[in-house]
C-alpha cells in the first residue's frame, strides 16, 4: 500500500529565510566609516599611553643635573638634596635631581661651611632640564663660553662669561648643554648660523678655557 506523496514546495519557499528576517547587507560607507573609527581609536590611544608614559617617567625620573665644583685644597662634605657624599680637592661631580627647591650644603676643615638654595623650574618631555652649577668656594674657575657658528640672528653673547661669585649656587641659561669642558665642534649644518654654549673651565691667568676648540 502505497502511502501519498507530499505536497511539492515552491522554488520559492525552497530555502526560506531564518525566522528573525532576512540579513541586511552593510553599505559600503558603514563599513569604511567603522574602519576609519577603530583605527582612529587604537591611534588615539596609542598616543595617550605614549604621554602618559612620558608623563610619568618626567616625574619619576630627574631631569635636572646639579654640577657641584670643589676648587678648594681640600675635600669638603656635600648634600645636595637627600643626596650626601664627600668631595675631594679639585674634583667635580654631577647629581641627577627633581624640579622644584633645591638644598645645597658643604661643610669641610674648620669653620668652613656653605648653604646654598636653588629653585630648578618645571621641566617636561617638551621642556628639557636645566643644568645648575654649586661651587661652595665661590672661585672665579667656571665660565658659560659661547662659540658662534656663522651669523645666527638675534644678540651674539659675550664668548667668556664667569659665574658669580657673589652666590655659591645659580642655574644656567636654557641653551647651556653638554658635560664639563666638553669640546665644541670644528663646525656645524646651520642655515644661518648658530650658537653653542658650554659649561668649562676658566684660568684667568694662564687666559685658558677647559673646552677644546672654544675659542
Amino acid at each position: 500500500m502505497h502511502q501519498p506523496s507530499p505536497p511539492a514546495i515552491p522554488p520559492f519557499l525552497a530555502h526560506p529565510y531564518p525566522a528573525h528576517g532576512a540579513p541586511r547587507r552593510t553599505p559600503p560607507v558603514r563599513n569604511a566609516l567603522r574602519r576609519f573609527a577603530i583605527t582612529f581609536g587604537a591611534i588615539a590611544g596609542g598616543i595617550a599611553l605614549l604621554a602618559g608614559g612620558l608623563w610619568i617617567h618626567g616625574r619619576i625620573t630627574p631631569q635636572h643635573q646639579v654640577l657641584v665644583e670643589n676648587a678648594l685644597d681640600v675635600a669638603l662634605k656635600i648634600r645636595v638634596g637627600d643626596e650626601r657624599f664627600e668631595l675631594p680637592a679639585g674634583q667635580h661631580r654631577s647629581v641627577k635631581v627633581h624640579d622644584g627647591a633645591l638644598a645645597l650644603e658643604a661643610e669641610g676643615p674648620g669653620d668652613f661651611r656653605d648653604r646654598a638654595t636653588l629653585e630648578l623650574p618645571a621641566s617636561s618631555w617638551r621642556v628639557p632640564g636645566r643644568v645648575a652649577v654649586y661651587n661652595p668656594a665661590r672661585k672665579p674657575t667656571l665660565a658659560v663660553v659661547s662659540a658662534t657658528y656663522g651669523s645666527p640672528p638675534g644678540a651674539t653673547p659675550e664668548p667668556v662669561e664667569l659665574l658669580p661669585t657673589e652666590t655659591s649656587a645659580v642655574v644656567l641659561p636654557p641653551r647651556v648643554a653638554g658635560e664639563l669642558d666638553e669640546a665644541f665642534p670644528e663646525s656645524v649644518k646651520a642655515k644661518y648660523g648658530r650658537i653653542i654654549q658650554h659649561l668649562c673651565h676658566v684660568d684667568l691667568e694662564a687666559k685658558t678655557v677647559g673646552c677644546p676648540n672654544a675659542l
